[in-house]
């Protein structure tokens, strides 16, 4: 938004005060520099994990980044800080999207400095690199990949009731959707997160009735149905479509 403010913003509240917005953290950055230092590496568990983190970034790619001489350089190291200085614990966890980001500027970074080393040096570093990449894999990756397919086939057929009623919604419909069921339906030009979008005005409701979500999906459906919207499908306890009534 405008004013530095909306969905994203609340991972920040540790750094700002009130309705700021982003010049509320400037304001609390001058006032007291010295608890953004503490926050770069303090967690709301009061554990290591940024730490473990920036190892994680870091150790594949041979500490790389930092070995330069060119400290100009280092700036390209800034957009680290939006990982670092939240205190939303997927945003410094190496196995989310949130790293994406960074992940671009530290290869940039990596390949920039690698270059400006003889090529005697080189081999230990991208040894190193490689060692440390099979390593981390092994022991952070394949447990996470194993697990997940592990999940998918122990739920394969209710997947698959979910996915064949997910494609009944014509493609050229509107929808609001819940969180999960959003990526199996964002091939469309006007779709909705219902977190970020409670307005009723979409053709179609898409929630996600199964345990973690039911309760709040169902105080959702209620408040679209006095909005006009009748049950056009359901799987019971996994997924019920609302569609606009324009009778």
């Amino acid at each position: 938004m405008t004013v530095g403010d909306g969905a994203m913003f609340g991972r920040y509240d540790n750094l700002a005060t009130g309705d700021g917005g982003l010049a509320g953290i400037a304001v609390n950055f001058l006032r007291n520099p010295g608890y953004f230092v503490e926050q770069l590496l303090s967690t709301s568990l009061g554990d290591r994990e940024k730490l473990w983190y920036l190892f994680l970034l870091l150790a594949p790619l041979a500490f790389l980044p930092f070995l330069t001489q060119r400290y100009s350089r280092l700036l390209l190291l800034a957009p680290l800080l939006l990982n670092l200085l939240t205190r939303y614990k997927y945003q410094y966890n190496a196995g989310y999207q949130y790293s994406f980001g960074i992940a671009a500027f530290l290869f940039y970074l990596t390949i920039l400095n690698l270059s400006e080393w003889k090529g005697s040096s080189r081999r230990p570093l991208l040894l190193l690199a490689v060692c440390a990449s099979c390593f981390l894999y092994t022991m952070n990756v394949i447990p996470r990949l194993v697990g997940h397919v592990g999940q998918y086939h122990r739920n394969q057929a209710v997947y698959q009731q979910m996915d064949a009623l997910l494609d009944t919604i014509p493609p050229d419909a509107s929808v609001t959707a819940s969180s999960m069921l959003v990526p199996h339906l964002a091939e469309r030009d006007t779709i909705y997160e219902i977190a970020y979008h409670s307005e009723p005005d979409t053709q179609y409701l898409v929630l996600d009735m199964r345990s973690a979500s039911q309760k709040l999906s169902q105080e959702q459906a209620v408040s679209w149905q006095k909005a006009g919207y009748v049950v056009d499908q359901e799987l019971k306890n996994l997924v019920l479509i609302l569609k606009k009534d324009d009778a």
